[in-house]
């Protein structure tokens, strides 16, 4: 899996969210791997231009080429609900009181984008249940687009975060979750077209053949585009 860190956002207040070089060289070799080169370009820089580097000096530039620069910037993934404990010294065998917060990279990405534009979007599946909906609408209330989320069988996941001395520690509780359920029957191929880029983060090619599908097809239209 691509090596990416995030943390959860809680209350609408999105936190920080990096990613490691290691990603980007990661994502690099799967397009090129899967034929999804991207397509090569020069002009100006802004936010119609993103840049993907084959080193971390940034030799040998590759630039996507953004056709439709005022469409929505969509982020695939899976949603889940990320339990925090409110002492910071608490272990996840302790009794003690947690926080409930809304998770899942591919969420964080899109509520953050939300605070700087209007055009964030998320898809997904999630379930009928309680939780899934707590997400569903943290998500809506930040501004992000949800129109193109799916329902279907099964829960949402579970994180579990505890502070270890040497850094952070999860404990996830995600096998057949609904959201890596999610597939390419469930994606509505013009919204991806119309979109003016397209987020995952490299777990997710990981996380069931179905979501892998879905990523590959979501690439693909969009290249096609």
């Amino acid at each position: 899996a691509a090596d990416s860190r995030t943390d959860s956002w809680a209350d609408g207040r999105v936190q920080s969210q990096t990613v490691t070089g290691t990603f980007f060289r990661k994502l690099w070799n799967f397009c090129k791997e899967s034929d999804l080169d991207c397509t090569s370009g020069s002009g100006s820089s802004g936010f119609d231009r993103t840049g993907i580097y084959e080193n971390e000096e940034g030799k040998d530039r590759k630039m996507i080429q953004v056709k439709n620069p005022k469409g929505k910037i969509i982020s695939i993934g899976e949603l889940l609900v990320e339990f925090i404990p409110v002492n910071p010294t608490l272990r996840l065998h302790e009794e003690g009181s947690i926080l409930k917060t809304a998770s899942g990279s591919s969420g964080i990405f899109a509520c953050a984008n939300a605070k700087i534009c209007d055009r964030a979007a998320f898809i997904g599946k999630i379930g009928s249940d309680a939780l899934s909906q707590f997400v569903i609408s943290v998500m809506e209330r930040e501004g992000v687009d949800i129109s193109r989320v799916v329902t279907g069988e099964g829960q949402i996941g579970l994180s579990f975060l505890e502070n270890l001395e040497h850094g952070r520690n999860f404990e996830y509780y995600r096998k057949n979750s609904v959201g890596s359920k999610f597939g390419p029957e469930n994606i509505d191929e013009e919204y991806i077209r119309n979109a003016s880029a397209i987020h995952y983060s490299g777990m997710l090619l990981e996380l069931s053949e179905s979501m892998r599908e879905a990523c590959i097809k979501c690439v693909k239209i969009a290249k096609d585009a």
